[in-house]
């Protein structure tokens, strides 16, 4: 037997975050073997609570003058190999899509989510009324805009782009934003300040944008109404009978943009003409994402190749990710950020000439273009060739491990396009390999191929179609996920012609010089 460690810890609260309420969340550990852990929360004994333990009944008892629950746990064996294959595979798919569970036990003064949402309002509503240094601001970034649309559109792009997420969070600071004035001056501020500024700035020209309280990584749980189920808060615009979504927290994220995390999530929302309410936000992106690659090259009889690689991205995670990125690295180092983008890529050669859009226009794609030069390009020394582009990474299949028990998590529907055009030294012809055409109701792959004018075109398409795969469809799953990895791999013997006037009218080819 090993060390034993045993401990307790107490939490005593001085100065209430919401005078008068309480709430209380917690998760009790499943690793390793823990002889016993237990948790005992005392209450006033005749005030009412919300409370809910998923997995475990709590022991109650009281005084006089209170009410106690003590919950026990103890796990005294490992779990088997199955067992952490199958939490492991049900957190992953619960994660990728920000539907972790919510704690195991939750406990709230709170009777009811209008309870939430109003004591959350009473803390924002001084603060985001527009004073005059708002007016002037709202007035000049909305000059020239033809309707609320555009006024909307202006005022998001200067909050979201303009001002820096710093999130610091001490004691009702954690869910109390700064006045719109003091984020205005600052110039930086976290999701609730940059909500505050951009509501008190549309609300400067007549326009309404309403706080929703969202958790990022998490499930609501809806039984039990507590501020410690959120993390996060997004803003909502009504328009006629449905709401845009918008989250000013990432900075460069395109107008009604939500990051995957947010998307299909229940929001506490808080209107000012209706009760605070959960509703659900959009399952999908606005636009449908996009990615799209193309490199135009020239490979020598030496084995160089070299050409010009240019990417696009819109709608997705991804965009967000590199627009942050480049928005992080100083300009001059953007040569440095590419070149680890296009190893992450696969392309272990050198880029040069490099070029790239503002990560502040989002109402565009993101996009990037570089000069590439790769050195003894892989197995040229053996004549043979493969299309130079980058993976499509599908979620693996581990073949030892038989069907999963929770469905693949694809994402939103998105369309992949890679293209490659590469001229061959002069008298090479690949030997082309079969298109390829996959279609499910989940996804398609293609991949075409062709020579023109000594010129071997490449062109292979992914189409999210749904955003999961069920169980029930696995193997037709892992059949387009291997065809389609084993075509991305696909190395082409490439022959030289050599033609000789034996005699006049007469040609004769050689193939095949290794």
């Amino acid at each position: 037997m090993g060390d034993m460690l045993e401990f307790q810890w107490h939490w005593h609260t001085t100065k209430p975050l919401a005078p008068g309420q309480f709430w209380f969340a917690y998760n009790f550990s499943h690793d390793g073997i823990i002889l016993q852990e237990q948790l005992q929360i005392g209450i006033p004994r005749n005030r009412p609570v919300k409370w809910k333990s998923s997995s475990l009944k709590p022991v109650l008892t009281e005084d006089s003058a209170s009410r106690f629950f003590t919950w026990t746990s103890s796990h005294l064996e490992a779990k088997s190999t199955e067992e952490e294959k199958k939490d492991q595979e049900q957190t992953q798919y619960q994660a990728a899509r920000g539907k972790l569970p919510a704690p195991e036990i939750q406990l709230s003064s709170f009777q009811s989510w209008e309870e939430v949402g109003g004591w959350y309002t009473s803390l924002q509503r001084e603060r985001v009324k527009p004073k005059a240094e708002i007016r002037t601001k709202a007035a000049e970034l909305t000059k020239g805009s033809a309707d609320d649309a555009a006024r909307l559109h202006a005022i998001y792009n200067y909050v979201s782009t303009q001002f820096r997420y710093i999130g610091i969070a001490f004691g009702i600071g954690r869910y109390q934003p700064h006045s719109a004035a003091d984020v205005l001056n600052n110039q930086y501020g976290d999701c609730k300040d940059k909500h505050t500024l951009f509501a008190s700035l549309l609300g400067a020209v007549g326009l309404k944008a309403y706080p929703a309280l969202i958790a990022s990584t998490h499930e609501i749980d809806v039984d039990v109404p507590s501020p410690a189920q959120f993390d996060h808060v997004i803003s909502v615009v009504a328009q006629g009978d449905h709401f845009i979504w918008l989250d000013t927290t990432p900075e460069v994220a395109p107008f009604a943009y939500l990051s995957s995390g947010l998307r299909d999530k229940q929001a506490l929302v808080m209107a000012e003409d209706k009760l605070p309410t959960l509703i659900m936000t959009p399952a999908d992106p606005p636009l449908k994402p996009s990615q799209v690659f193309r490199i135009d090259a020239k490979l020598s009889d030496t084995g160089t190749l070299q050409g010009k690689i240019a990417r696009s991205v819109q709608g997705d995670d991804n965009e967000v990710a590199l627009g942050i990125a480049f928005r992080r690295v100083p300009l001059p180092k953007w040569k440095d950020l590419i070149q680890q983008i296009s190893y992450l890529s696969g392309f272990a050669g050198d880029v040069s000439d490099v070029t790239a859009g503002s990560p502040e226009k989002i109402d565009e794609a993101f996009h990037f273009a570089y000069t590439y030069t790769r050195k003894d390009y892989p197995d040229w020394s053996d004549r043979r060739i493969s299309s130079p582009l980058p993976p499509i990474m599908l979620p693996p299949v581990q073949e030892k491990d038989g069907k999963p028990s929770f469905p693949i998590w694809l994402g939103s529907p998105t369309d992949v396009h890679l293209e490659s055009h590469v001229e061959l030294p002069k008298g090479y012809s690949p030997e082309l390999p079969k298109n390829v055409d996959l279609k499910e109701d989940f996804a398609e792959y293609h991949a075409t191929y062709a020579i023109k004018d000594g010129m071997l075109l490449t062109q292979r398409a992914f189409l999210v179609k749904l955003r999961e795969v069920p169980v029930s469809k696995y193997e037709l799953y892992k059949k387009l996920q291997g065809r389609g990895e084993r075509s991305q791999s696909l190395y082409r013997a490439v022959f030289r012609q050599v033609v000789a006037n034996v005699l006049p009218g007469w040609n004769m080819e050689l193939a095949l010089q290794r």
